[in-house]
């Protein structure tokens, strides 16, 4: 909210169930222009078939859109700075040349997966962990590389990182000191 008051945005946003009309309304009034895009089966197909050819974790089959791709890619020679979230969103972004973009991977999602595969029992879950926990790390590490700076929630993820590239914590939640609140958001009942 405060960016689109100083900049003009386009938000694009990647999802498996379309947004609600009273959000999807609440954010058109605040950005320049929301385009969402749901994968449909074939893009989910062509995104495993890609993962697999492109050796990419196959979680980001589940979130790849063509008619996004094709638009970020033309999109790219118009913009000022690139904002991805999660790591996913890098299949988007991977031959962005923009020297301004910027990275929140919330968490190393490489790491979580490690973390799964060392106590799953379920042996076929144990190898899609093990195996996506490689080819995230890849991919997590050439984010780093290659994004002006990239933000974490975990100072031990920023340190285990922080070799690839500038990256640096951004704790979770928002300070109260920052917040004004008033009697309207007080009756809000969104909460």
């Amino acid at each position: 909210k405060i960016l689109c008051d100083k900049f003009e945005i386009t938000l694009v946003v990647i999802c498996r169930s379309v947004p609600q009309a009273e959000h999807r309304l609440v954010i058109e009034a605040m950005v320049a222009k929301l385009l969402v895009y749901k994968p449909s089966l074939t893009d989910v197909i062509l995104g495993f078939i890609s993962s697999f050819v492109k050796r990419q974790p196959f979680h980001f089959a589940l979130f790849y859109s063509r008619r996004a791709k094709r638009f970020i890619n033309f999109k790219e020679l118009n913009v000022d700075i690139v904002f991805g979230s999660v790591c996913r969103s890098w299949v988007y972004l991977d031959n962005i040349k923009n020297q301004n973009v910027y990275f929140d991977l919330a968490d190393s999602v490489a790491m979580t997966y490690a973390t799964n595969a060392k106590i799953v029992r379920n042996f076929f879950m144990k190898a899609i962990y093990l195996t996506e926990s490689l080819l995230l790390r890849k991919v997590e590490r050439k984010i780093i590389k290659y994004s002006k700076q990239s933000f974490l929630f975990n100072q031990v993820e920023v340190k285990s990182l922080q070799a690839y590239g500038n990256v640096r914590v951004v704790p979770h939640g928002v300070h109260d000191f920052l917040l004004k609140f008033s009697p309207l958001h007080i009756k809000s009942s969104n909460y």
